[in-house]
């Protein structure tokens, strides 16, 4: 019997023979875990992987890079001196300066920050972080959420002019409903729910359910023309909700092409839909409506852009713009270690007249970081659980 090695080399020598550049084993438990089989990954495909895996750190460093753009083009305006501007975490990999300001590109890319002078101690510096008025400190600190809020923007217009605003798309409707007798059509796009827009599935059902009225005003497009429907609501026992009997397509989305200016004023709609939807999310993660096993961390937010890398570049902008929304809300929780922590503590000095002693605010943030270290060890370690526990099966 040949040994595992043995074999590994002879999977190696046919998958080369198969004009394959790499060859990846894993184990075959059905004919014994020493035994392998063969998956030949082939140069094409290791190029779209290879694509992906960039896509994938140009998405995070984006995120980031803009985020800390907003710390660093704010400290400079208001005559902070900045020792150092770093994209990226760990061990410094290249870098050059220019002025006063060091560039970096570190190691592991992800994360970022900006060192200006006198951050966490104190300085002698009129022009360090410490020394500078309250109102030019607090305006460092909020320009990196607001940063990523005005990519999210930029990205959703050049989206909805390119694309257009997305819309909902009645997949089916519910004989008996009111909506199958109403006129509507399978394929008609939704564009409005009494008059308010809508974007996704959640919004339609929330919008029908929430009416006071008895009927609701539906505004679909159908052939490039806008009609407009007057749909009677019926309680459903089993759902507990006011209904019509649409059945939205969940798996894609319809997009109404419109002039730039109805653009510029739908992006921030469509922004503080999401929004909405987030703050729904954290809602019911609180109050148990969610599940944990929903909740992703960064293991699961890399999966989620690496599969929506093959889609598409529009695809992976609009994820951009989500995952650049979040960041500047998460960011502005009022917990120490993050912006909206430091924003907190501005507050209080605003109130009090003076500033908290260092010593206490600093380790109120170290407890803060602590804290959301654990948080996000413990999501990625849900993340990972379910491949864990393929290989505790595996062995």
């Amino acid at each position: 019997m040949q040994n595992a090695k043995c074999k590994k080399k002879s999977a190696e020598k046919l998958c080369r023979g198969a004009g394959c550049r790499t060859a990846h084993f894993s184990p075959a438990p059905e004919v014994g875990w020493w035994k392998y089989k063969i998956n030949c990954i082939g140069e094409e495909e290791m190029l779209s992987t290879l694509l992906i895996v960039i896509e994938v750190i140009l998405v995070f460093s984006a995120l980031i890079l803009i985020h800390e753009f907003g710390h660093f083009i704010v400290a400079k305006a208001v005559g902070i001196k900045v020792h150092e501007f770093s994209l990226g975490m760990g061990p410094r990999i290249t870098g050059i300066k220019r002025g006063e300001t060091e560039y970096n590109l570190r190691a592991i890319p992800i994360g970022g920050f900006i060192r200006p002078e006198g951050e966490d101690a104190e300085s002698e510096d009129p022009r360090a972080f410490g020394n500078k008025p309250l109102w030019a400190r607090a305006a460092v600190v909020a320009a990196g959420p607001i940063s990523n809020f005005i990519l999210a923007f930029i990205i959703i217009i050049a989206l909805f002019t390119y694309l257009g605003r997305p819309a909902i798309i009645v997949g089916n409707l519910t004989a008996g409903m009111p909506a199958a007798s109403s006129g509507l059509q399978v394929g008609d796009v939704i564009t409005k729910i009494n008059d308010k827009n809508v974007f996704f599935p959640p919004e339609l059902i929330k919008q029908i359910s929430s009416s006071k009225d008895a009927k609701i005003s539906m505004t679909v497009i159908r052939n490039n023309k806008e009609l407009r429907f007057n749909i009677p609501k019926v309680y459903s026992q089993t759902e507990k909700r006011f209904m019509v009997g649409v059945l939205p397509v969940q798996e894609a989305a319809g997009f109404v092409q419109s002039n730039y200016w109805e653009n510029l004023k739908l992006s921030p709609i469509y922004l503080a839909a999401i929004v909405d939807e987030i703050g729904r999310g954290l809602k019911g993660l609180f109050t148990g409506q969610v599940s944990k096993d929903e909740v992703g961390g960064p293991v699961k937010i890399i999966q989620i852009t690496s599969e929506v890398a093959k889609t598409g570049i529009f695809n992976l902008l609009n994820l951009l713009a989500l995952l650049s929304l979040n960041l500047g809300i998460v960011n502005l929780f009022p917990i120490p270690a993050l912006d909206g922590g430091r924003l907190i503590f501005f507050a209080i000095e605003g109130i009090r007249g003076k500033p908290i002693e260092q010593k206490k605010e600093a380790v109120a943030h170290m407890v803060g970081f602590v804290f959301l270290i654990s948080l996000i060890i413990l999501i990625t370690i849900n993340d990972i659980k379910p491949w864990l526990q393929k290989l505790w099966v595996l062995f």
